[in-house]
């Protein structure tokens, strides 16, 4: 299920409307920041493309390899009879550096260019949201005016209604003014 930021704003919206204060947009933003799918989706993939830039650099530093190996060792001596038992250990540490590798020295500066191009996409990203959200609080806030505006009016015609029937009982409009009205 996709959550939408305009679905989260009047969610958020008409449970505030009966506390004291209403919520500004900066706080409905703040809050929306952990519920659009969209943005999670963005961040995400910025985080994943933070990586090729370390991956790129990792091949440019030394590479070092360590190994360990423990050998038992038993021999038997029939002509003696003698048993023999002995253990070998062996530790290598190998630390290589090549002069200059031109393959992972473009290598890694593709993955700067790559990650430069998944900042601006980001930055696009959190640009999108911030839009989305405003648009959604904006067409909340337009709804709700709307809404305040069609009950004054709807009070206003009820009003006038009543006035017309008024004055229709004592005799000073026809009928055909309390049906117009």
């Amino acid at each position: 299920m996709k959550r939408s930021p305009t679905k989260i704003l009047v969610l958020m919206l008409t449970s505030l409307a009966s506390s004291v204060h209403a919520a500004d947009l900066v706080e409905i933003a703040n809050a929306a920041w952990s519920y659009d799918g969209t943005w999670r989706a963005a961040r995400m993939s910025w985080d994943a493309d933070q990586q090729l830039l370390v991956q790129g650099r990792a091949a440019l530093f030394p590479t070092v390899s360590a190994t360990y190996g423990r050998y038992d060792t038993e021999r038997d001596l029939k002509d003696l009879g003698v048993t023999q038992e002995f253990g070998t250990e062996t530790t290598t540490v190998q630390l290589t550096q090549p002069l200059f590798r031109v393959d992972a020295w473009y290598g890694y500066k593709e993955a700067k260019s790559s990650t430069d191009i998944a900042q601006a996409n980001f930055q696009q990203a959190r640009q999108d949201f911030v839009l989305r959200v405003a648009q959604g609080y904006f067409g909340v806030l337009r709804a709700w005016d709307t809404l305040v505006s069609a009950k004054a009016e709807e009070k206003a015609i009820g009003r006038q209604l009543e006035q017309t029937q008024e004055r229709f009982d004592v005799g000073l409009v026809p009928a055909t003014d309390v049906e117009e009205a």
